[in-house]
């Protein structure tokens, strides 16, 4: 059996997770002193409530390694193959830390994907990734098409304020004053190597 993981960068519904068969990993997002974990006790309509309402930014943190640990160790001892597809290496550690974690194992059943990408273009390699498995794909074949596939995607996302753009320090005081006066709405990308790409004049340059 081959068994899909990856974590709550992806934006699926825990009734989702559960009727593609994917293991998700949950990412920890902090409100000051106030921590959560998504999917488990905060959800999307939550999140933009505490976005609104909170004085600090929010922060966000991968999972123990423990936790991922004991995924690939249980996918080791039922003789199962394990794909981890993460989020963008260039925007967390998450990535970097299951190679980490697959090495330490030494589980060579156990592969890592770096999706490049976050929320909806991470869901759809994660999708694709589902499909393949279900026509009867192996492991390899799955891993090689959603890399392929990850080649091919960009994500572009219309800010509609650039509030926390300025709050989560992309853009300068300056850019963010300008930006809201001129009601500039800049669009977002997820460039070719996962990072975050945004357009020279909502950086004020």
């Amino acid at each position: 059996m081959i068994r899909i993981i990856t974590d709550s960068a992806a934006d699926l519904s825990p009734a989702e997770y559960e009727a593609l068969r994917i293991t998700c990993i949950p990412l920890t997002v902090m409100f000051g002193d106030a921590e959560y974990r998504e999917t488990v006790n905060l959800t999307k309509d939550q999140f933009y409530e505490l976005l609104l309402a909170s004085e600090h930014p929010p922060k966000t943190s991968q999972s123990s390694p423990q936790v991922l640990m004991e995924l690939f160790e249980e996918a080791h001892a039922a003789g199962d193959s394990a794909i981890y597809i993460t989020l963008s290496s260039a925007l967390s550690g998450t990535y970097q830390n299951a190679v980490m974690t697959k090495n330490l194992l030494g589980y060579e059943d156990c592969h890592v994907v770096d999706s490049r990408n976050a929320t909806g273009a991470q869901r759809m390699i994660l999708e694709y990734a589902v499909r393949l498995r279900d026509e009867g794909k192996t492991a390899q074949e799955i891993i090689a098409a959603t890399e392929d596939l990850r080649d091919r995607v960009r994500l572009f996302a219309c800010i509609d304020t650039l509030e926390y753009l300025y709050k989560g320090g992309r853009i300068s005081q300056t850019a963010y004053k300008l930006g809201t006066l001129a009601n500039i709405k800049p669009i977002i990308t997820v460039e070719l190597d996962g990072s975050i790409g945004i357009p020279a004049k909502a950086m004020g340059r």
